[in-house]
């Protein structure tokens, strides 16, 4: 067998073993290498690597790379094994939620701050969320020798000073069909605003090698991503929508750039985030959720609320991640549009809409003025979105107290010294 030891310095992924305390649902994601995976897309990942098995499990030998719940990033080595007994789902108020075995613990506040397992959990419990992640960014894309590898046709990666030339040779059916595209070394402002954009309003089809983006409000952006994507030596055609004025769509049919954005950042007919994402540097990070709210995002009239709608789940648990490395916590919460699901992510407190204003903020100023204007009128809150907190009335509180200290008294009238109440009530007065 197998000596499981877990070194100083790491942690265990474990998926499924009974009584570690330690497992989670397969479906459930994680953030593992800088990658939000889930434990299903983790299995099929390391499927190929060497294996050993213990106490009916299997230990994968790879190194992964995971926070703590402290931020700290360190190694840990994944473990498999069938779990067929019970799970709790536990789903918190500002939309979080997570399946775990009975003996999962969890860090909660009851009459004290603690690490509880989650079969002692009951409603009304406080549970702490991460308030700041810090994420190993990068510069550099995925190297064109790592995303071509798995195609199928002739590649050829020719090497400049500070991008790649790819050629490639591919199947078209029947007959093959040459391509060519360059691809820069690093990471850009260009290349994350097409990015934001095929997020926001971009349409992709693998199976035909099509990608549509349709803009309105802000054409000229669109614009300004057709004259990159021509740059890379992609032809891009754009038509004005029928019936409307001012509404535009962007067209690319190039395999080898679909390909591309599959296999170097998994974008494909279900996710449209970039799956890097958490390795680009800092500003570009703001950038792309700059162009996201501003693309699908708004702000209440009186500038207390900032919210998010998308269609599919996994952008908003990008996003959600994503403002955290700015200290910002979202709530996460469902409604029906036109009697189909929508998620909603919503940034509201003084804080977090601080925080938001100061990092990202929109490229529409009357909608950064009306954040403006709350916050001069809002004197900051002691509390924070970091915890799901009960609303605390001072005022009601002292009517309770008050109200407790004459029934008190009624009952107990042959008290004559009542010193005692100034004494141990002194901070409640």
């Amino acid at each position: 067998g197998v000596n499981l030891v877990v070194r100083q310095g790491e942690v265990c992924a474990l998926m499924g073993p009974n009584g570690s305390g330690k497992c989670i649902a397969l479906n459930d994601k994680i953030v593992i290498n800088n990658r939000l995976i889930s434990g299903y897309g983790l299995m099929k990942q390391i499927k190929d690597e060497e294996y050993e098995y213990y106490e009916g499990g299997l230990v994968v030998k790879k190194k992964l790379s995971v926070y703590t719940p402290q931020g700290v990033l360190k190694e840990a080595v994944p473990y498999f094994e069938a779990y067929n007994d019970l799970g709790y789902y536990i789903k918190t108020r500002s939309g979080r939620e997570v399946t775990v075995t009975p003996e999962h613990k969890l860090l909660a506040f009851s009459n004290k701050l603690e690490w509880s397992q989650s079969k002692n959990f009951r409603e009304g419990v406080f549970i702490a969320i991460p308030r700041k992640i810090f994420f190993n960014g990068k510069k550099e894309l995925p190297h064109p020798e790592e995303w071509t590898k798995n195609i199928d046709g002739h590649i050829n990666i020719v090497k400049n000073d500070d991008s790649y030339t790819i050629k490639a040779r591919l199947p078209m059916g029947w007959h093959y069909k040459d391509y060519e595209i360059h691809v820069d070394k690093t990471y850009n402002i260009e290349l994350i605003e097409f990015f934001s954009m095929l997020t926001s309003e971009g349409y992709v089809s693998l199976n035909t090698n099509q990608i549509t983006i349709t803009q309105k409000q802000y054409a000229d952006k669109l614009f300004g991503v057709a004259k990159f994507l021509k740059k890379m030596g992609i032809y891009v055609g754009i038509e004005k929508k029928k019936g409307s004025e001012d509404t535009y769509t962007l067209r690319i049919a190039n395999k080898l750039f679909s390909l591309f954005l599959k296999s170097a950042f998994g974008i494909d007919n279900e996710n449209r985030v970039p799956s890097t994402i958490f390795d680009f540097p800092e500003e570009l990070k703001k950038i792309y959720l700059k162009y996201m709210f501003t693309f699908d995002g708004d702000v209440r009239k009186d500038g207390n609320q900032v919210t998010i709608i998308q269609k599919r789940k996994n952008t908003i648990d990008y996003l959600t991640y994503l403002l955290l490395e700015f200290g910002i916590v979202g709530r996460i919460s469902t409604k029906r549009i036109k009697n189909k699901p929508y998620y909603v992510l919503r940034i509201c407190g003084f804080n977090d809409i601080n925080k938001f204003l100061l990092n990202i903020g929109f490229f529409d100023e009357e909608k950064n003025n009306r954040i403006r204007e709350y916050l001069s009128k809002k004197r900051k809150k002691d509390y924070t979105t970091a915890y799901d907190l009960v609303p605390f009335d001072n005022e009601a509180l002292k009517e309770i107290i008050k109200f407790i200290r004459y029934k008190l008294f009624k009952k107990y009238d042959k008290i004559k010294d009542k010193s005692w109440y100034d004494v141990r009530y002194r901070g409640w007065k």
